[in-house]
């Protein structure tokens, strides 16, 4: 059990070195539980260690540490960098479930918090009621109602302009605007795409997250269930190209134990990150996140 959680927590050091598309999508598959792989690991190491004493154990114990050292620690690098002050620009971003229409205490954090763009996802016309609410809220929004997981919702406190909802090469749909007026404008995607269940899914969820990370030197904000964990190759790739987390590590999904998959990103040339978090479930299989941002 110990060998497995420290396999694990080599993906995602070894990822890169897959040489076919469902080696790919295999070690995809198992990169995203390192929270639970590095608990896991580190147990059994300490536990071995209690009851036998050795060198053994302990070197077992040392690599889950110096493993899981790697995989948080210069991961928070593929962080924005921290500034700003003042009242700045809250983003939110939630997975509703197409099977959770009331939503319960969405509405209710919404108006607490206020923040400036709200995307929400698996939205179906069984969530029309909580949505008129909302657009109460709020003066300006785009929405497409799916009675299936990808519909998707953008509310937002200041003008969107060139607001659609688009796909990539048959991707899901995505909202694709821009958000503010003036030297303020930024390019805003709110993006849901498929879970990597397949070899091909995964490599349509790749495609379209670098798709609308081709920012090229525009302010931009990429807000959505990602369905792929920071240590991803495809979400690696991104911080490479000066496109990072405002989020945090935190667990977002439910299943087994919780997975890291629900992002806002935004470019490191226009923008810092003063604060992040994770809110409630608010009834579903999701938790919401949100991110302060300043604009350098």
């Amino acid at each position: 059990m110990w060998a497995a959680a420290a396999t694990g927590l080599a993906l995602p050091s070894l990822g890169h070195l897959a040489w076919s598309d469902a080696l790919i999508w295999l070690v995809d598959l198992g990169i995203h539980w390192q929270w639970q792989f590095a608990l896991l690991g580190m147990s059994l190491a300490a536990l071995y260690l209690v009851m036998t004493r050795t060198r053994l154990a302990g070197a077992m114990l040392l690599v889950t540490a110096v493993a899981t050292a790697l995989n948080f620690g210069p991961l928070s690098l593929g962080r924005l960098d921290h500034g700003g002050a003042g009242p700045g620009l809250l983003v939110a971003s939630f997975n509703v479930h197409f099977d959770n229409p009331a939503s319960p205490g969405l509405e209710a954090w919404v108006q607490a918090e206020q923040p400036d763009l709200l995307a929400l996802f698996e939205v179906t016309s069984r969530h029309a009621p909580l949505l008129a609410r909302l657009k109460a809220l709020y003066p300006y929004e785009i929405t497409q109602l799916q009675d299936d997981p990808f519909g998707v919702a953008l509310f937002s406190r200041r003008p969107l302009s060139d607001a659609t909802v688009t796909r990539h090469q048959g991707s899901t749909p995505y909202v694709a605007a821009t958000f503010g007026t003036g030297r303020e404008q930024t390019l805003v995607r709110a993006i849901h795409p498929m879970p990597p269940i397949s070899s091909a899914d995964r490599a349509m969820r790749d495609a379209l997250i670098h798709a609308v990370s081709r920012t090229q030197g525009v302010p931009t904000i990429i807000a959505g269930d990602f369905n792929a964990s920071p240590w991803t190759l495809a979400m690696r790739q991104l911080a490479d190209q000066g496109v990072k987390r405002a989020t945090t590590l935190m667990p977002t999904h439910t299943l087994y134990g919780g997975l890291p998959i629900d992002h806002i990103l935004a470019t490191e040339a226009h923008w810092h990150v003063a604060d992040a978090g994770v809110a409630g479930a608010f009834g579903s299989d999701h938790r919401l996140v949100w991110a302060k941002l300043f604009r350098r």
